[in-house]
């Protein structure tokens, strides 16, 4: 309802009702409940009669009224339908138009710019809305909008080019384009933006056991605190903490390692060259 009709709202779960949302009940909020037919049925009936006694506007979508015996496990599917068009005659009840959004376009960020991603248009080279965005003609009657969601769920949703309500005998409207999200397409061209990118891995070092005195002091700061304990296979600096005895392997300071952003690895590249090793 929030989507499609751009109505405040809340989702509560009738459980949660006495926990709050009973105090802002009153004449004029208006309540929509939807009513199953398992376990949380006398918990739902319960609120549904506390916000009758004061308020009157309350609708009711009863599953055992639709169900036709159905499994109460199906309710969410079934209750679904009528939330579905419920929402929609609201909309047009309020002059919205349900397939307005106004964030829902994929948004972008890269180096510090945001670019947001729209590529739900026409894709007809010859129809004169090709390319071009929604838009709703305020100054005609019945307000169109350039184009309409059609189809269902289970054929697949189209966008339909409507006419020119300026000019009708243009060569607009009948094409048909298949829709894509626009948040995947910006997730993916974020993560496209991410390969083959590094950056310097600044490994975290623990020099000491939990219960050391000297947590918080690290040989970079002050070799006094520690002893020097040789080098490892690896040819990295051992140092021992004088305190609790902990011994940690520092890694050499002529390799750097880098982080890829396509694989998530970490690679030794060396200090001098930059090339990896």
């Amino acid at each position: 309802m929030m989507e499609f009709t751009w109505t405040h709202g809340s989702i509560i779960e009738s459980g949660e009702f006495r926990h709050g949302p009973l105090e802002v009940v009153e004449d004029g909020v208006p309540f929509v409940f939807l009513l199953g037919t398992d376990e949380s049925r006398h918990t739902t009936e319960r609120a549904i009669n506390f916000v009758k006694r004061h308020d009157q506007d309350v609708i009711v979508i009863d599953y055992a009224d639709i169900s036709q015996g159905l499994h109460p496990m199906l309710a969410p599917f079934v209750l679904f339908v009528p939330m579905e068009w419920f929402s929609y005659y609201l909309a047009i009840y309020k002059d919205h138009n349900p397939d307005d959004r106004r964030y829902y376009g994929g948004l972008v960020e890269y180096q510090n710019v945001k670019h947001e991603i729209q590529i739900n248009f026409c894709t007809n080279l010859y129809c004169g809305w090709f390319g071009l965005p929604q838009k709703r003609f305020e100054a005609v009657k019945s307000k169109p909008f350039r184009y309409k969601l059609v189809g269902s769920n289970n054929d697949g949703k189209a966008i339909e080019c409507n006419p020119d309500p300026k000019n009708p005998n243009g060569f607009v409207g009948g094409c048909f384009t298949t829709p894509m999200s626009n948040w995947s397409v910006a997730d993916e061209i974020a993560r496209l933006a991410q390969n083959n990118t590094v950056r310097d891995v600044e490994p975290a070092y623990e020099f000491h056991r939990e219960d050391c005195k000297q947590i918080g002091i690290t040989p970079f700061d002050s070799t006094q605190a520690f002893y020097r304990r040789g080098t490892s296979s690896a040819k990295s600096q051992k140092w021992q903490c004088k305190v609790c005895k902990k011994i940690t392997n520092v890694g050499r300071t002529d390799i750097s390692y880098i982080h890829c952003g396509l694989c998530g690895g970490n690679y030794p590249v060396c200090v001098a060259s930059r090339f990896s090793l």
